[in-house]
């Protein structure tokens, strides 16, 4: 069996569309929502959310070479500041705190 969720479609002008683009394309992103677009009364566009391909470690390990990695410096920096920040730490009396 196959079952498909459908998007919820938001249904504007293309004026209005234009006039709050912005918005529209945020919502669109961050929502399960589509927006269709008319033009005198007629369908004329959609815009829909592409959809991300999944992160995984694959990917990750395809990436990881062209990433920018700390000098040796600024590792060093970097532990500084770690060990900083663990010093900084409250410890808790108990798990409630």
């Amino acid at each position: 069996m196959i079952i498909y969720l459908l998007a919820a479609m938001i249904s504007l002008s293309v004026t209005e569309a234009s006039l709050h683009f912005v918005a529209l394309v945020h919502r669109v992103c961050t929502g399960d929502e589509e927006a269709l677009l008319n033009e005198d009364g007629r369908p004329v566009a959609r815009l829909t959310r592409v959809a991300s391909p999944p992160a995984t470690g694959e990917r990750l390990a395809a990436t990881w070479p062209r990433l920018a990695h700390l000098g040796a410096a600024e590792s060093a920096d970097f532990e500084s500041d770690l060990a900083l920040a663990r010093g900084r730490i409250k410890q808790l009396a108990t798990l409630w705190e």
